[in-house]
């Protein structure tokens, strides 16, 4: 059974314990410095956009991790509102920047792989498509050892 990382956040607590937090899971997935750079990013970003959005008022997300099919999603709740899955644009692209709130968006959804609303659970979802990279890294090897041994080895690419 797979190790469930959960994180909840408040306004007072330090940047410290979402890099512990971001370091934890990156470990435990065996993710590569790329990862764990635009993981630590998000999630401060995600911290900055509540301290602006809520100013003086206290606030507190829920951070979900869990491995699915796509890849490591990152599950964020926010019972105060500021972050909704009604924000979550459409496409990513550079006209977000014009956007109140534009910068946070752009941010999420350029370092992230996909940047996708839950409208079921009403949670904004960051996917690092980790194991795309895994596969990409297990091909290369067997073309390796398919070299290696000059062997009549079939690799298929799916």
């Amino acid at each position: 059974m797979a190790k469930k990382h959960i994180l909840t956040f408040v306004s007072t607590d330090p940047v410290s314990k979402l890099e512990r937090f971001a370091e934890e899971v990156s470990n435990y997935y065996h993710l590569d410095d790329t990862y764990f750079g635009n993981v630590i990013i998000c999630l401060d970003t995600l911290r900055g956009y509540c301290q602006k959005g809520y100013r003086e008022e206290s606030w507190e997300l829920t951070i979900h991790v869990r491995s699915a099919r796509e890849g490591l999603v990152f599950s964020i709740q926010d019972r105060g509102g500021v972050i909704s899955a009604s924000m979550v644009p459409e496409c990513i692209s550079v006209d977000l920047l014009d956007r109140e709130g534009g910068e946070f968006l752009f941010t999420l959804g350029t370092l992230s792989d996909y940047f996708r609303a839950n409208t079921t659970t009403r949670e904004v979802e960051l996917v690092f498509s980790t194991h795309s990279m895994h596969r990409e890294l297990s091909l290369k090897r067997a073309e390796l050892l398919k070299e290696y041994f000059q062997s009549d080895l079939v690799i298929k690419k799916m």
